[in-house]
């Protein structure tokens, strides 16, 4: 009978193990409704002033359609690129710029 040194054993069973990431955290401040009537949540790093405008933008088309659109700041000045989709039923999530995140109810 041949044996297997318990580090070779203990190595093989690390390297099959799969890390799963765990999904992405969901906005959680209350920005309150968009002009489309539609509620708007910002995430840590997103004020709600760009979330709002995130959401007018989105529900306006975007500004020029395709995959995703730019949104403009009032905070910062700054123009930043957003992509949207559903991560959860019942809203679309925006992320993109400098770390924002927009919910869309």
């Amino acid at each position: 009978m041949r044996t297997m040194p318990i580090t070779l054993g203990i190595a093989a069973v690390a390297a099959a193990l799969t890390i799963v990431a765990p999904a992405p955290a969901h906005a959680n401040t209350d920005c309150g409704y968009a002009r489309a009537g539609v509620r708007v949540e910002a995430g840590v790093d997103t004020s709600c002033p760009f979330a709002i405008n995130v959401a007018n933008t989105m529900m306006n088309g975007g500004n020029g359609g395709g995959a995703g659109f730019n949104a403009y700041s009032p905070t910062t000045g700054e123009t930043y690129w957003m992509t949207c989709m559903i991560e959860r039923h019942g809203s679309t999530t925006c992320r993109g710029g400098d770390n924002a995140e927009v919910d869309i109810f």
